[in-house]
């Protein structure tokens, strides 16, 4: 969750809102939904929007990642993507002071993680991410290639080197924080050196790469109330592997999940390697975000119990847990396809 701040100015941010759409923004409130972005409900004459100001040195082109979202579809029929509005210029976003906006149709109903999805909407969106991935490269050549690297690795030694060289000044919070990663200190660097020896592995031995969506959770899948399911927040579109976006769904039911993907995907080949690898990186980013942002940000008592609640998860490093997940990946893989596995 997120707090709002006082970097923007919702006056002014209405105003802008305003002269970039032609819309008349009667009132914008702050809602405190998503990790990275602040987000907004901007209320006009009979309508309303979600609007969203993401921070800057986010390690992503904005830009061409949700203006590649029309194309997905009006060009390629994925109905469940929710691009966003266009400015009178034609942009997919504006600038507002270090932030951009990008702003969204409301969408009335509830996340994946609310309101969890039955099996046949489980499967439906195995087939949209069947027919996601099964795009051609040469459809967006200018969109970035990821190559199994850390993005976040500056963060989360930042951290680490905090933790190591400080008591935590004067804020409790911190105290508690460098406690635990003082704790988990040893099993967060292994962590970290499996993830980078995987990443060498999975370069090494690189399948030709895949549309992907890059964090499909069950927080950016959302279901509204009659019924559509939608696929928001493509900030991170880019070429990639297919195993980013299915590693979501490697909890119960991905075996009903991949057979649903797998019927879509005649020549699937997947990789112990590369679920492995974004296993791993999932827990690092994790507690690399939440401890940037309980050491670097203003956060008040409820983004800071927020915050502590998502590390339980991860710290201390469970080293176990990772290797028991890919054994039940595994184990679905080979019922699913066989010799392909």
């Amino acid at each position: 969750m997120k707090t709002d701040t006082p970097a923007i100015d919702k006056g002014m941010l209405a105003q802008c809102l305003r002269e970039e759409y032609g819309q008349e923004v009667r009132a914008l409130r702050f809602l405190p939904k998503g990790e990275e972005a602040y987000s907004y409900l901007a209320e006009g004459e009979g309508r309303s929007w979600f609007v969203k100001a993401y921070p800057p040195k986010l390690p992503v082109d904005l830009e061409a990642a949700l203006g590649a979202t029309d194309r997905l579809k009006r060009e390629f029929g994925l109905a469940e993507v929710l691009p966003p509005h266009r400015t009178r210029e034609g942009r997919a976003t504006f600038r507002f002071g270090a932030f951009t906006v990008a702003v969204f149709d409301l969408i009335e109903g509830s996340a994946a993680y609310e309101e969890p999805l039955h099996p046949d909407e489980e499967i439906r969106l195995a087939r949209f991410f069947a027919k996601l991935h099964s795009i051609d490269r040469g459809a967006f050549p200018g969109l970035p290639v990821k190559d199994f690297s850390l993005w976040f690795r500056d963060r989360l030694l930042s951290v680490l080197e905090f933790a190591r060289t400080h008591e935590g000044g004067p804020k409790p919070h911190r105290w508690e924080l460098v406690r635990r990663l003082r704790e988990g200190y040893d099993g967060i660097l292994r962590e970290l050196e499996t993830a980078d020896r995987l990443g060498a592995s999975c370069r090494a031995s690189a399948d030709a790469p895949a549309l992907t969506h890059g964090d499909p959770t069950s927080g950016n899948v959302m279901k509204d109330t009659a019924g559509h399911l939608w696929v928001i927040d493509w900030g991170g579109l880019a070429w990639g592997a297919r195993e980013q976006d299915l590693a979501p769904y490697t909890g119960e039911g991905f075996r009903r999940f991949l057979a649903a993907y797998a019927e879509e995907s005649p020549d699937l080949r997947l990789s112990m390697d590369r679920f492995a690898f974004y296993l791993h990186e999932w827990n690092l980013q994790e507690i690399a975000d939440y401890s940037y942002r309980l050491l670097h940000d203003d956060p008040d008592e409820e983004e800071i119990a927020y915050s502590f609640s998502e590390l339980n998860q991860y710290l201390p490093v469970r080293e176990g847990s990772v290797q028991a997940m890919l054994q039940r990946i595994e184990a679905d893989m080979k019922q699913v396809l066989g010799k392909r596995a």
